[in-house]
């Protein structure tokens, strides 16, 4: 991801404290446009997985664009 503020560094944080870690599989429900998405799956690498759901087509669309330009 491009860029790095203060917010981005709490969640990243949350999401390991939370146990996010290497090759695991993780779900986010209500995950918007995919910030939560996009640095659990920094966190899980590889060999993990993400999986974002929201209600709104928008922000989904929105969610995989910005993945498929986070690669």
């Amino acid at each position: 991801m491009k860029g790095r503020g203060f917010l981005r560094d709490l969640a990243e944080d949350l999401l390991w404290s939370a146990g996010i870690a290497k090759g695991m599989r993780v779900l986010d429900l209500g995950g918007g446009v995919g910030d939560a998405s996009l640095i659990a799956g920094e966190l899980v690498g590889p060999t993990g997985f993400v999986v974002g759901v929201d209600r709104s087509p928008a922000a989904l669309a929105m969610a995989e664009r910005r993945a498929v330009q986070a690669g």
